[in-house]
């Protein structure tokens, strides 16, 4: 009798608040638990706290109260010095972070190899192969200005996963690309995730949403609403009345 393998909580937020500012609301009371090898959207509306829970999680910001659990390890209370090991584990694919204009494409991935403190004999061969995965190897010399959009998509995918993550974070990963070119790399991360690569995307695309139908958790005004399983984009995400009932709430509580 075959078993199964044994599910792995990967990601753990207990109680999760950020504040910021005097008194507002970022993240409210945020639990949830993400297994290894999940494919998780986070949505909701532009201040709904998306990119917050993001960078939580690669301890980017604190949090104000609660615990965050990332591979068995309690993010919150690491020392300065330990926070370049746990990014070693996790791929970030963040637009404010984008390309070094006067770096080539290789040159722009080795950066984030010796950030992350890989052997440099490694650097040559995996800079390549990763360049390779995402179908811009023909591209390895060229400069940021000298590449398309959907190609510059796949080089900061290529720099997210350089480091050979089990995590990766995208915030916004389509944003500014055109349909087609979105669906190609919607398509590749989900290879990816086939692939054992633990995935969580901040989205404001509806239809990608719900064309994936992976597991998609849904805030407003910083409150978890909705956590639902093969589910398509969540129409409480634009609920204006529900976000402002949360917000009076959150006023009267502070």
């Amino acid at each position: 009798m075959r078993r199964e393998k044994k599910k792995v909580k990967e990601i753990i937020f207990k109680n999760v608040d950020k504040l910021y500012g005097e008194g507002e609301y970022a993240l409210e009371n945020i639990s949830f638990s993400v297994e290894t090898g999940e494919f998780v959207f986070v949505i909701g509306r532009s201040g709904a706290g998306k990119s917050t829970l993001l960078k939580l999680i690669s301890r980017q910001i604190l949090p104000t109260k609660g615990e965050i659990w990332v591979k068995g390890t309690e993010v919150t209370s690491l020392a300065e010095w330990e926070v370049p090991f746990l990014r070693r584990k996790i791929g970030l694919m963040q637009e404010e972070y984008g390309l070094l204009r006067d770096r080539s494409v290789y040159e722009n991935l080795e950066l984030a190899m010796r950030a992350t403190g890989q052997p440099q004999r490694l650097f040559k061969k995996r800079v390549v192969q990763t360049l390779r995965t995402v179908g811009v190897s023909h591209r390895i010399w060229a400069f940021p200005d000298e590449i398309s959009a959907g190609e510059t998509a796949r080089v900061l995918l290529a720099r997210a996963l350089v480091v050979n993550p089990g995590i990766l974070i995208a915030d916004e990963p389509t944003a500014n690309l055109d349909s087609d070119k979105a669906w190609d790399l919607m398509c590749l991360l989900d290879e990816l995730n086939r692939l054992g690569v633990t995935i969580i995307i901040g989205s404001h695309d509806k239809e990608l949403v719900s064309i994936m139908k992976k597991r998609v958790l849904t805030l407003s005004a910083g409150r978890l609403i909705a956590d639902e399983k093969r589910a398509v984009y969540n129409y409480k995400a634009f609920d204006v009345i529900e976000e402002r009932r949360i917000r009076n709430e959150q006023k009267q509580r502070l």
